[in-house]
């Protein structure tokens, strides 16, 4: 059994973070896995010990730390090794199958939530920071518990992409936070110092541009950003103004009375918010699957002041998604008004960076379901629901975007192409792009003809630029691994 040394590995204090495993190493672990199981058919230690011995290998050239033990005795029995905070139950050779009903596949997964369940006991962990695999060789089953209830993954071939998230997993159980809504919402929502810190600092920047520079750029940004919002919702500019609660709710989160706030100016301040956060997101995710991005939060975070803002500068454009492929990740919008930045919203910035380079990107990879729409969960956290409602902003919950699929009968056919003319954050566009993926996936399609026929099937439009924004992030985040086959020269994410 492998257990976590004492400290945290990837909470700062000089350690280096983990590397990413590259293809080799991926291939090198499928190898040995096979191997394995093949020259040891009929005995399960052995087998055991070689798949062990290759995985700690790879574990110690990407740096993951691990302090070996095994056969931990736990309530529910014996797991067979437990990595950091990841549990493998290593199962007979050619024992699993593809079939997740076989009785051999029934009985791992069972065996695995048992060890998982008497681990968080052990070790007082919430059940959700864990995760379990079955391995037999030949096959692995991922395992995880999230919002109260068990997600057992489709069995799924011992191959280099499965070895890749193998190990991906193994480094999430070190790494830093998950980036999930949840942890997002904790540090960058509505009732926190940060944000209100930079909000504040948002509006009071934009009411001195309107106040002192009414011809100059930044102001020209507002107007245009208020006849766009205007026409999305009808309640800014010409349309009606929001109502009292809403009125109040809003001005709260600057912490101003209702009376001392002109609600487009919080809402386009708010939004200017969200939007420096999902742009900093995508970098993030970015550097999970594109290798030589060139900012780096990490960096950004303890630059200094001239270079925060180059780098920023370099974000609003769209530079480093430009540099991977993706011509139109983040363009030049009316969200970049605020770079000409004061004192207190500098400062706000590099907090919200300093808060995201803790984050541990592999979430993306490991555990999708938690990512589904991330930024729908956190622009729903960050806008108070009377504002939300009197915008008549009302998102589509998870599972109704899915029976709506399923009554549309689309199972990820390559032949059938989706438009959805008012995609909001991207719902049904992550959804509809988590049923291809899986298509093409099981039919072997490689991944650089995977992406074109994603870019090519599935497209969304919307008039609220806030929304495109948040769409176009969502739509790389579901795009995952396949980011890594971007073709020479420049693709579109087809959100409008």
């Amino acid at each position: 059994m492998v257990e976590r040394p004492s400290g945290d590995a990837g909470a700062g204090g000089g350690v280096e973070p983990p590397a990413r495993p590259t293809r080799q190493q991926a291939e090198r672990l499928a190898a040995a896995f096979r191997d394995a199981a093949e020259r040891h058919r009929r005995d399960e230690a052995g087998f055991r010990a070689l798949a062990e011995r290759e995985l700690e290998d790879i574990a110690a050239e990407l740096g993951v730390r691990l302090d070996t033990q095994r056969e931990l005795t736990l309530a529910h029995g014996r797991a067979d090794a437990v990595f950091n905070r990841m549990i493998i139950e290593w199962e007979p050779p050619a024992s699993m199958s593809a079939r997740r009903d076989h009785r051999a596949n029934r009985h791992a997964v069972e065996q695995l939530r048992g060890y998982v369940d008497g681990l968080a006991e052990r070790e007082r962990r919430e059940l959700a920071v864990l995760a379990g695999v079955a391995c037999d060789g030949h096959f692995m089953i991922f395992a995880r518990y999230r919002a109260g209830r068990w997600i057992t993954d489709e069995p799924v071939p011992v191959d280099p992409l499965t070895c890749e998230l193998l190990l991906d997993t193994l480094i999430a159980a070190q790494t830093g936070r998950a980036l999930i809504a949840t942890n997002l919402l904790r540090e960058l929502g509505p009732d926190t110092q940060l944000a209100r810190q930079l909000s504040r600092a948002l509006l009071d920047q934009l009411r001195t541009e309107l106040g002192q520079n009414p011809d100059a750029l930044p102001a020209q940004m507002y107007r245009q950003w208020e006849t766009l919002f205007a026409v999305a919702t009808g309640v800014v500019g010409e349309g009606e103004q929001l109502n009292s609660n809403a009125r109040t709710a809003l001005a709260r989160v600057f912490g101003l009375r209702s009376a001392e706030l002109e609600p487009a100016q919080g809402l386009f301040a708010l939004q200017t918010y969200f939007s420096i956060a999902t742009k900093l997101i995508a970098l993030l995710a970015l550097s999970l699957w594109v290798d030589g991005v060139e900012l780096d939060l990490d960096e950004m975070a303890v630059s200094g002041d001239a270079e925060l803002l180059e780098d920023m500068q370099e974000l609003q454009r769209g530079t480093p998604f430009r540099e991977a492929g993706l011509a139109n990740v983040v363009e030049p919008d009316v969200f970049g008004w605020y770079l000409d930045w004061t004192d207190q919203v500098r400062d706000g910035v590099r907090l919200v960076v300093a808060r995201l380079k803790d984050y541990d990107p592999t979430t993306l990879q490991v555990s999708p379901e938690d990512t589904r729409d991330l930024l729908k969960d956190l622009y729903q956290g960050l806008l108070p629901r009377p504002v939300r409602h009197a915008l008549g902003q009302y998102f589509t919950p998870d599972w109704l975007a899915e029976l709506a699929l399923d009554r549309a009968e689309y199972d990820g056919d390559p032949a059938v192409r989706l438009i959805d003319p008012a995609c909001g954050t991207g719902t049904f566009l992550v959804l509809s792009i988590a049923r291809l993926k899986e298509r093409l996936r099981s039919d072997g399609v490689p991944e650089d003809e995977a992406l074109s026929t994603v870019l090519r099937n599935v497209a969304g439009f919307d008039i609220d630029p806030l929304a495109v924004v948040a769409a176009r992030t969502n739509y790389i985040l579901a795009l995952g691994s396949l980011l890594r086959a971007a073709p020479e020269g420049l693709v579109d994410v087809p959100v409008y």
